[in-house]
This record gives structure tokens, sequence and C-alpha cells, in this order.
């Protein structure tokens, strides 16, 4: 769809960042740079010009987006993107790449830090999500949290950027000192 630069300008960051050593060695290479398609964003001449990542459905609809890869429902404040182990993204653990991902699609993730927090409809969240989603710079212990619209992200006041999480296996697939994804 459509995007306002100004509303994914971070996504931008976000992707030049998550892809800096990749890029550097491409350019090197005298290759193109990642797709920013991997962030599900469109750029041209250095605005965001399409977010593709999900799309909104009616309420009606029973008010959740969809993710566009798995074509699985994507609900606010409760969908994390995780790595999977798709098998098409380079950016995967590649202990783990086609064999379920370091973190399952179905697994149920605890965010202390988003326990206690109150969401857009009132309601306190609980900390619990479950891994429904993925994408191109998703890799490692890296998460990302489905917030649904822009609307709805504004409306908490501080989302947490890091957070203490636990599921069950975590300890075989997410070893202590882990950092593949973490920003340094």
């Amino acid at each position: 769809m459509p995007a306002q630069h100004s509303d994914y300008a971070d996504v931008l960051v976000y992707h030049n960042q998550a892809y800096a050593k990749r890029n550097e060695k491409r350019r090197q290479e005298g290759r193109e740079p990642v797709s920013t398609r991997y962030s599900g964003i469109v750029v041209k001449n250095g605005q965001v010009v399409k977010a593709s990542a999900f799309h909104e459905v009616l309420r009606s609809n029973l008010g959740v987006g969809y993710g566009i890869q798995r074509k699985i429902p994507l609900t606010p404040f409760r969908t994390l993107a995780a790595d999977i182990g798709y098998k098409t993204y380079a950016s995967v653990d590649p202990k783990w790449k086609g064999k379920g991902g370091l973190v399952p699609s179905g697994t149920h993730v605890y965010i202390k830090e988003y326990d206690g927090l109150k969401l857009p409809d009132g309601t306190i969240h609980d900390g619990w999500f479950i891994v429904n989603d993925t994408g191109g710079a998703i890799f490692g212990a890296h998460f990302d949290v489905f917030v649904g619209t822009l609307a709805m992200h504004n409306q908490i006041k501080k989302l947490p950027l890091f957070g203490q999480v636990w599921f069950d296996g975590i300890e075989q697939r997410i070893p202590a000192g882990y950092t593949r994804g973490l920003k340094p």
C-alpha cells in the first residue's frame, strides 16, 4: 500500500543498520545492496513510498492483519515475527534454517516488559505472544511485535526496544551468550 515516508522512516533506518555489514560486503563485490522489500518497504530516492509487511482488514472481518508471506492472521500486540527458519531468507540462523527456525511458528513467548502494559483498547497485557510471522530482517534472537496500525503504536507511551523473553525450550535453542540478531 502507498506509504508516507515519515510513518516508515524508522523501518528504513533499521533496515540499513541490520544489513550494513552485508551491504558493505556486497558493495565490495560489485553487487546491489539487500533489497528493502525484505523489511516490507519500497524505497525510491531515499524515501519510503510503499509498505507491504501486512494489510489491514475490516473489523467486521476479524479485525486483524495478515502476513504477506505465510497468510497467517496477525493480531495486534499478540503476534511476534521471529526467525522461523524460512528457507528463502538468507539471514536466518543457519543451524535452524529449514528446521523450524530458532523460534518455531506457533511458539508461545513471554516478554516480561509487556506484562502490565496498558494497550490501546484499555486492557492490560499479560506478556504472552505467539510467533506467527517472520521477515527478511528477522534473524536470530530478534523479535518484532505486530502493533497493528501506526495509530495503535502511537497510543502506547513506552514500547520496550529490548526485553527479557522466555518460551518452552529456550535453553536448547538460545544458549547463554547467544547474540545473533541482537543490536550491538
